[in-house]
């Protein structure tokens, strides 16, 4: 049975799965020189426990490679199934500290 979601069971799984996202950003940077930048996701937990949607708050990332990696990794996390599927939103800086 679905529960309320638990922000301490999402934030674990994100501490343990975004390292995941790296060779998305790191294949966007070798198709785009001078990429650099902040770059702030969010995506939406399905009932099912799943990444449902993904959105990508960079009008040059909104669709295209990087957009279809993140969501192709993002789709492979697994979360507890809930019945109010809640938004997680998460910022990447890349390139030159």
């Amino acid at each position: 049975m679905a529960t309320q979601y638990d922000a301490a069971s999402i934030q674990a799984v994100v501490g343990r799965e975004q390292r995941t996202l790296a060779p998305c950003f790191r294949a966007e940077a070798q198709r785009s020189p001078g990429f650099a930048g902040e770059i702030p996701i969010e995506f939406v937990i399905g009932n099912d426990g799943r990444v449902a949607q993904l959105w990508v708050d960079e009008p040059r990332f909104k669709r295209g490679e990087l957009y279809d990696c993140l969501l192709r990794t993002l789709k492979g996390w697994s979360f507890r199934p809930s019945r109010c599927p809640p938004a997680v939103a998460l910022s990447f800086r890349v390139g030159p500290r």
